[in-house]
């Protein structure tokens, strides 16, 4: 993973700025540990769309972050396949929804990515 953007990330799930959320990229009541990767990157100018209650990002992606979210972290390898932080979002999306802390996550992504 780009260094960058991973400390960005790890940066943006310690700072205390994002309402931790549940099953969902962004809810209401606040984001996933994915959907804050994804608020990262629509600082390059993309919105968030909401249709019918449902956030989604860059399409229909109401759960996963699409694709072009990982090129951009750097979680791709040379074949566009993920590396190993990437292969491992279904787990952080678990974790986000089993109720582990940001802080938790970030220390995940901190040794995995």
């Amino acid at each position: 993973m780009n260094p960058r953007i991973k400390q960005l990330w790890i940066n943006a799930l310690r700072s205390g700025s994002y309402q931790q959320g549940r099953g969902r990229l962004r809810g209401e009541d606040g984001f996933c540990c994915l959907g804050v990767l994804c608020d990262l990157h629509s600082r390059s100018g993309l919105e968030w769309k909401q249709r019918d209650g449902n956030w989604s990002y860059l399409g229909d992606h109401v759960h996963y972050p699409p694709r072009k979210i990982w090129e951009w972290a750097g979680a791709l390898d040379c074949k566009g396949m993920p590396t190993r932080g990437a292969a491992d979002e279904v787990e952080l999306a678990k974790m986000n929804d089993r109720g582990a802390s940001f802080n938790d996550i970030a220390d995940f992504v901190e040794q995995r990515f």
